[in-house]
């Protein structure tokens, strides 16, 4: 939020060539507002799932449910991990962003 306010970012860009919609500015240091808030809820959703993680330590008795919790809170905790490196990987230029062969 600090940032939003500071920088004032654009909400999104348009790609200069194609004129396509861009939701992942190209450079490290600059971020779209979409950017942010996507960044900021697989984050949550990453801590959601350490936090369900930790939860499932304290059903040892009923072992089904703690490897439900378990479950959960690791896929959960991935999908944030996983999502906010395609982010990274993007921002870097290893992978490209909107390919499309027409």
């Amino acid at each position: 939020v600090i940032y939003i306010i500071y920088r004032e970012p654009i909400a999104l860009g348009a790609d200069p060539n194609t004129g396509e919609a861009m939701f992942i500015y190209p450079d490290m240091h600059d971020a779209f507002i979409i950017e942010s808030i996507v960044a900021s809820i697989l984050i949550f959703i990453s801590s959601m799932g350490f936090i369900i993680i930790y939860q499932a330590t304290k059903y040892t008795y009923d072992r089904s449910f703690a490897w439900r919790l378990l479950l959960i809170g690791v896929v959960l905790a991935l999908i944030g991990f996983i999502s906010l490196q395609y982010i990274i990987a993007v921002k870097e230029g290893v992978i490209l962003q909107g390919t499309r062969t027409n």
